[in-house]
């Protein structure tokens, strides 16, 4: 059910708007205007700008500024959760008016952390489209951490992405385990297949951005036995990550079907038993779980990833749990 009062709507929307909360949200979960601004698709400034503009109007200072980022005040703290609920809020009012249309219509925006093979990308938007045309379709490329983040602040309406602790806000479906190892360039200064942990750990290293899913899975393999990672570099993707190891500039984490395309190539060595094991999974946030364009998404990706078997259409589950619901 639709929870908004009129209000807490005309309190917040009278004077602000949606992208100054999705600013706001961005920035808060992210630390970063920068990051915050190029996740909306905004140059530094007007997105600085947006902030100010909030701040201004609310005469609450939101943010502490330091050098390293930006952090909430206690204000900002105190409103964060509000401006949250209001996104979610906006939402669910758009998914309650699509159900009066008779029709599934609106916009969906696909985050993807991998690459577009390994999530079966083309076969799940050919059908998708083909199903619902009235739908406008958009993918963006991601981190994993960067597509959970998106769920929240509402620039993302789904998403592919590797595994990260999330709470039951959203809601997750495994899709596949998938295998990285440790590899290195045949430039490099020499082959790393029988090498231990330690000799690895010492190396050169292709780092991820810390706190993403490649982080974790590199903490799993060498932090638990105590080894600090040597880092050359830090990268912000899985292609970047392996032009870099196959060019020789230090090890790397790959995905164990690309390394093995690599290793049968000439281009690259793997570590014996330096493996690690995650799960590729979709995700939306819970509290959209009715919204028919979540559920025409997700018998979309249950058809293309289970094609024998035969699911309940979630889309008429969506559209029968909307239309029973249709109270503010």
């Amino acid at each position: 059910m639709l929870r908004v009062t009129i209000f807490s709507v005309q309190c917040w929307l009278s004077t602000l708007n949606l992208q100054q909360l999705r600013i706001f949200v961005a920035t808060a979960r992210s630390g970063h205007l920068s990051k915050a601004a190029e996740r909306l698709f905004l140059s530094q400034p007007a997105a600085s700008a947006q902030i100010k503009g909030i701040e201004q109007e609310l005469e609450l200072a939101l943010f502490t500024r330091h050098h390293s980022g930006l952090e909430l005040t206690e204000a900002g703290r105190k409103l964060l959760p509000r401006a949250e609920n209001l996104l979610l809020d906006v939402d669910a009012f758009k998914a309650q008016a699509r159900t009066l249309t008779g029709r599934i219509s609106g916009k969906l925006r696909i985050g993807s952390a991998s690459d577009p093979e390994r999530v079966r990308m083309g076969g799940v938007l050919s059908e998708f489209v083909l199903q619902h045309p009235l739908i406008q379709v958009s993918v963006q490329q991601r981190s994993s951490a960067s597509c959970y983040a998106g769920l929240c602040t509402g620039e993302l309406d789904a998403c592919f992405a590797l595994q990260l602790a999330v709470d039951d806000s959203v809601t997750v479906r495994h899709l596949r385990e998938v295998n990285y190892v440790v590899c290195a360039g045949k430039s490099f200064e020499s082959d790393i297949s029988d090498w231990s942990l330690a000799e690895s750990a010492a190396a050169p290293w292709i780092l991820p951005p810390i706190g993403g899913a490649h982080d974790r899975m590199l903490q799993e393999l060498f932090s638990n036995h105590r080894l600090d990672l040597n880092p050359a570099a830090r990268v912000d993707n899985e292609h970047l990550t392996r032009h870099c190891v196959v060019k020789g500039v230090g090890l790397g984490l790959l995905n164990q079907e690309q390394a093995e395309l690599d290793v049968k190539s000439g281009l690259i060595s793997v570590a014996k038993d330096q493996r690690v094991t995650t799960r590729l999974s979709f995700a939306h946030l819970s509290q959209r779980r009715g919204d028919p364009i979540i559920g025409a998404l997700l018998e979309t990706v249950e058809s293309v990833w289970n094609p024998g078997r035969n699911p309940l259409s979630s889309t008429e589950s969506a559209l029968s749990e909307l239309a029973s619901g249709l109270s503010i």
